[in-house]
């Protein structure tokens, strides 16, 4: 008896956090940017999950295009040029790629950002251009 309820609970739950989710993912998809007009970061956080939406589909003209509006928005935000530099590799465009890695170093030097992370991934995306490139 008490094995169903506990099954009927955990549904429950399930159904609540998948209608949590849905609604979620709606109200996302209904944001504009003048929905964030007050808000850099979060105006730049949006653009760069429509950039990683157009990388995930190798929709790589349009990632550029999303990662860099992000930065626009939030010149703080190194993570966009990161993911930008990772497309540029994707197209094999290489001094562009290596260009937006020295960006997101410099600016995650000026805003202190995890720095020690941000270099290892920025390194091991050189390493590739000039292993690559060579």
């Amino acid at each position: 008896m008490q094995e169903r309820q506990e099954e009927e609970e955990r549904k429950e739950r399930e159904r609540a956090e998948k209608a949590a989710a849905e609604a979620e993912k709606q109200r996302k998809a209904n944001l504009t940017a003048e929905s964030f007009k007050d808000d850099s970061h979060g105006l730049s956080e949006w653009y760069k999950e429509k950039g990683n939406t157009f990388y995930k589909n190798k929709e790589f003209d349009q990632a550029v295009e999303q990662y860099t509006k992000a930065f626009e928005a939030d010149q703080t935000n190194v993570a966009v040029l990161t993911n930008r530099a990772a497309v540029r590799f994707e197209q094999k465009n290489y001094d562009e790629c290596v260009n937006d890695c020295r960006l997101a170093i410099e600016t995650g030097r000026s805003v202190r950002a995890d720095f020690k992370v941000r270099r290892e991934n920025l390194l091991a995306h050189l390493n590739q251009v000039f292993e690559f490139s060579s």
